[in-house]
């Protein structure tokens, strides 16, 4: 079966999907592929989505990434990676999206690169400012973590894969029929306890990431997921000044505040986080 997946991705670079042609295989996820990509017609770099080969004929999956699309396309911002356009050739199910030049914020800290300076303070005041945006429009991103939050050659912060993001019911936040979505190592202890979700679910994944990105150690560690999610709910969280004594006890105090185990005893919105963040600019 993997050996189909690399086949299916293989066999579309070169190919010409709408107006774009896919140059170079980049990666894979759960849901698709993605390229780095040519628009023929704009003449410009664009990223490529393709849906995976095996979830290709199922209609969930197909409507789960055209939803991907659809919600990036509300919300404009500088700092969310832009949807161009969405299309279908010969079953193949794709949007273009703008492409980031650069790296990830897990490749920094696996790099070792230290973020516990005023330039790591600025992405995370800059990430905070952009999902407020996210969230005033009653979205949830649900898989926040350093894999999908780009910085651009240029020091632009880009936040990046939608596809399990939803739009929250703010009448009834009733979530919890979707379980558990998201990377072990930076998910919130709500959908794990099985609570309905809203955007303090997110708060804390983005506190998890830099709590790894300050510290260069995750927040909680284990052999396995499950052993992950239980310490995710019930073990308490190492201070940040105990893993990296360089790390400012303020700075400590807002990464565990955002990191509460109730969503109730977290920072309530963006707002609060960033005007705390700036005081110790």
């Amino acid at each position: 079966e993997a050996s189909y997946v690399v086949r299916f991705y293989q066999s579309l670079i070169g190919k010409q999907l709408g107006n774009y042609r896919a140059v170079s295989f980049i990666g894979a996820g759960a849901m698709g592929g993605v390229f780095k990509g040519w628009d023929i017609a704009l003449e410009r770099t664009v990223a490529l989505k393709v849906i995976s080969y095996k979830l290709s004929s199922e209609e969930t999956f197909r409507d789960m990434f055209i939803k991907e699309a659809r919600l990036v396309s509300k919300v404009d911002h500088q700092n969310i990676a832009r949807i161009y356009s969405i299309g279908t050739v010969k079953q193949i199910l794709y949007f273009a999206m703008e492409y980031i030049e650069g790296e990830s914020l897990a490749e920094m800290i696996k790099k070792g690169v230290n973020l516990n300076t005023l330039k790591g303070l600025g992405y995370l005041i800059t990430i905070c400012e952009a999902l407020d945006v996210v969230s005033q429009k009653n979205i949830i991103h649900r898989d926040i973590k350093p894999e999908n939050i780009m910085i651009s050659e240029q020091g632009v912060i880009k936040i990046v894969d939608f596809g399990v993001a939803k739009v929250v019911d703010v009448d009834t936040k009733d979530n919890k029929k979707d379980g558990i979505v998201g990377s072990p190592l930076y998910i919130s202890p709500d959908p794990i306890a099985g609570r309905p979700l809203d955007h303090r679910s997110d708060i804390y994944s983005l506190g998890a990431s830099f709590y790894h990105a300050f510290t260069g150690f995750l927040p909680f560690e284990g052999g396995s997921a499950e052993e992950v999610l239980r310490k995710q709910l019930n073990l308490e969280l190492t201070p940040l000044k105990k893993r990296n004594p360089k790390v400012s006890s303020a700075l400590g105090k807002i990464i565990e505040k955002m990191m509460a185990k109730s969503p109730e005893d977290r920072y309530q919105d963006y707002k609060d986080i960033v005007k705390d963040l700036d005081s110790l600019r």
